[in-house]
């Protein structure tokens, strides 16, 4: 099998070790078998000669000649805007959230066990067997262990995620559509494509990127005049929740929904928006959008409407 990422100039690279770890830099010459010299003016990365073990390489590639300037480099860098790639990937988000469960403390630990749980009591109180809901996880992680917990609580549930077989996959669309397991808690990426009749109720566990995701989550529930209920769960410390906010605000407020009023707090500026409920058909999608809701991990409910691969 052919490798996919080879040591070449203009190969970005993620350094693993040494005093500038954590920071991603370019390839600009190869100067023997064990080292290259790397440089990174936009990454705070400066011109040297690294061993190559100590690089991970990423499948981004600029095109650059052998020994480039500094000064090019950082050109080539930010006209393909890599910062800004890098950030969005699933690799540099995992990186984060390691850095930040390392500096988390104790209490900050217990806040954070005590957040799951008034999610999963949440997610247990608002919808019953008889209907057939599907809860929208990031993680694989995630989907295991919602799928664990509701098997617990004596609801009858199935995941799909990348980790499960084809095979795997066909048995929980199965046991989903047939009623057998009325739960199916999925990744956004397992789930995508696949088509769900009469779905009771679409639960974003972890909010989504973009609001163009969440309209198409929520769009799954509510079809053919059948009502349907959205639940959204919203976290003020997840900076991709922080980031997705005023997009919610302006799709609430364009549907003529109640706008929460911790969506509120991370808007630029609030002022303009609507206000008030038009019922449980309000359509905020071309098939007709029902009725869910936005939930804040801090305590607040409210009414509302809803391709990277670097790794």
């Amino acid at each position: 099998m052919p490798y996919e990422r080879l040591v070449q100039v203009g190969r970005v690279a993620y350094i693993a070790y040494g005093p500038e770890r954590g920071k991603i830099c370019c390839i600009t010459n190869i100067i023997d078998q064990t080292r290259v010299l790397v440089d990174g003016p936009s990454s705070h990365v400066r011109r040297q000669a690294l061993n190559i073990k100590s690089l991970h390489l990423t499948k981004y590639v600029l095109k650059l000649l052998p020994g480039a300037r500094s000064s090019t480099v950082k050109s080539i860098w930010d006209k393909n805007d890599v910062s800004k790639k890098w950030q969005e990937t699933r690799w540099f988000k995992k990186l984060q959230a390691k850095h930040l469960r390392a500096k988390m403390t104790d209490f900050d630990r217990f806040k954070l066990v005590h957040a799951k749980q008034a999610y999963n009591r949440i997610v247990a109180h608002e919808f019953n067997q008889s209907e057939r809901c599907l809860i929208f996880v990031e993680t694989k992680r995630s989907a295991d262990y919602i799928g664990a917990l509701l098997s617990q609580r004596q609801f009858m549930s199935t995941t799909m995620h990348g980790d499960r077989t084809q095979r795997q996959r066909f048995e929980a669309v199965q046991q989903f559509t047939n009623g057998k397991c009325p739960i199916l808690v999925a990744t956004s990426v397992a789930a995508r494509g696949l088509d769900f009749p009469l779905i009771g109720y679409v639960v974003n566990y972890d909010l989504p990127d973009t609001s163009d995701f969440y309209i198409h989550r929520i769009g799954r529930t509510g079809r053919a005049g059948h009502l349907g209920k959205s639940i959204s769960f919203f976290d003020p410390d997840r900076e991709s929740d922080r980031t997705i906010a005023p997009e919610l605000v302006q799709k609430l407020s364009e549907a003529g929904q109640d706008v929460p009023e911790f969506l509120k707090q991370h808007m630029p500026n609030t002022s303009g928006l609507k206000s008030g409920f038009v019922g449980r058909n309000a359509d905020m999608r071309s098939g007709g959008f029902n009725h869910s809701q936005t939930v804040s991990t801090s305590g607040g409910t409210a009414s509302a409407g809803a391709a990277e691969d670097w790794d």
